[in-house]
């Protein structure tokens, strides 16, 4: 039986790998679950399975004249004319059988001629890689995350009470992240004033 090897390109230095990572363990997970030996790692190439590189788009498109010829490319990111990770993933994708989350997607790569052996392959739900817990009671209904620096407030001044503000109406819980308005104004004020929009990003849960 085919062996595989799904490997997830982690740059050095470089934190955004994680969003790929979560479909390399789907990958993985649903590989073992038909039968086929399948190894998880990280920058690893080997010659004895078959590699399926998920974040092509972080490599060095001369690598591609490199790679076994059975290598397999798990394109994780959107085929949009203004992608800069578009002329990196020409060069694996016109070469190797890929592998792509959107169906848009593949005949993105079909359309213009760059790879007839584009395949759709539709995200799905294994139990392996479950990780909250349905059973038990949470208080959250909608988490977002995103790049730190964009969540934070500066350090508080003079007439800014702080970055995070918590309120209960209605029976929701509305958790703030703050920062101030241009003109200095203080954040989380009420909705309609002027800047207001601008300067709170919220997460509301049930209390």
């Amino acid at each position: 039986m085919e062996q595989f090897n799904i490997l997830i390109v982690r740059p050095p230095e470089l934190p955004f790998y994680h969003a790929y990572t979560g479909m390399a363990r789907i990958l993985a997970a649903a590989l073992k679950r038909l039968g086929h030996p399948t190894r998880l790692v990280q920058n690893e190439l080997v010659h004895d399975a078959t590699n399926v590189i998920v974040g092509a788009h972080n490599l060095d498109p001369a690598l591609a004249d490199t790679l076994p010829a059975g290598t397999i490319i798990y394109n994780s990111e959107a085929v949009l004319s203004h992608s800069v990770y578009l002329p990196t993933l020409r060069a694996f994708v016109r070469r190797f059988e890929s592998w792509d989350y959107s169906a848009s997607n593949a005949r993105a790569w079909r359309e213009p001629g760059v790879s007839e052996r584009v395949r759709w392959l539709r995200p799905g739900y294994v139990p392996e890689c479950t990780t909250i817990d349905p059973a038990r009671a949470t208080d959250i209904d909608v988490l977002s995350y995103r790049r730190v620096r964009t969540m934070l407030a500066p350090p508080a001044t003079d007439g800014d009470s702080g970055v995070t503000d918590g309120q209960k109406n209605g029976g929701t819980a509305a958790a703030r992240r703050c920062r101030p308005s241009p003109a200095g104004a203080r954040c989380c004020r009420r909705r309609g004033r002027r800047g207001s929009s601008r300067s709170c990003r919220r997460t509301r849960r049930r209390s």
